[in-house]
């Protein structure tokens, strides 16, 4: 299964560790968050997962 996560400056700490055990799990997971750290808003990174899952429909 292919599974979008996406997070602000917040999350990030634990987006890895969630990443990894999907992928454990056996799922193709796609990130979406800062990129360097930078203090930003969630709702930019939760669209850009919507946009992702609006094209594998």
């Amino acid at each position: 299964m292919k599974i979008a996560i996406g997070c602000d400056h917040g999350g990030d700490n634990l987006r890895p560790s969630i990443a990894e055990y999907l992928q454990e799990l056996g799922h193709d997971v796609i990130e979406y968050s800062p990129k360097s750290g930078e203090s930003t808003d969630y709702p930019q990174y939760g669209k850009m997962v919507q946009k992702m899952l609006l094209q594998t429909k």
